[in-house]
């Protein structure tokens, strides 16, 4: 019998319509989400939305905290020597200048750049950089030994960006590469 109560509760039209009994106290569909959740819908003073709104208040408040107590990222700031160096690469090979854009290199790195190869990139990017680029900081990184740093250049032209990584060893340029 509790069963066909439940059962009522949750079909009443159903069940009125094959001539069972519903559940006692039964009120209609509009009664009973008063039923399901107030067990004192009568009571005078009581506001079933107040404890809404402050449930919605309190996880709120919880969510604000939370956010709060989270540690701030720290802005990274780039170092102004490395972003000098950059500048100093993109321009060399904006203007197609070889012995500028070697000029601050390691050993290493004046080895591993022919002038045919700097010539080859130097055609290829240079009316790009000419067109004007922004050059954004985006991170440094220890990579090899070496610190390295990686920057957005955006073209103001409207094509894709790239990226630039440049490595420092000992204040001279170890390494530097286009994306």
């Amino acid at each position: 019998m509790a069963r066909q109560h439940r059962l009522a509760l949750l079909f009443p039209n159903i069940f009125t319509q094959v001539g069972l009994p519903v559940a006692p106290g039964f009120r209609g569909w509009r009664a009973q989400p008063a039923l399901l959740t107030d067990k004192r819908p009568c009571e005078k003073n009581h506001n079933p939305c107040r404890n809404t709104k402050l449930v919605v208040y309190l996880i709120t408040l919880l969510v604000l905290v939370m956010l709060s107590v989270k540690e701030p990222v720290q802005a990274q700031t780039p170092d102004p020597v490395a972003r000098a160096q950059v500048i100093k690469l993109l321009k060399s090979i904006e203007d197609n200048q070889y012995a500028s854009f070697i000029e601050d290199g390691s050993d290493y790195f004046k080895s591993r750049i022919s002038e045919q190869h700097f010539a080859n990139v130097s055609q290829r990017l240079g009316q790009q950089l000419k067109n004007g680029f922004d050059l954004i900081y985006l991170t440094q990184f220890k990579q090899a030994g070496l610190v390295g740093t990686l920057w957005k250049i955006e073209y103001r032209d409207g094509s894709d960006d790239a990226l630039a990584k440049i490595f420092n060893e000992d204040g001279k340029i170890a390494g530097f590469w286009f994306q």
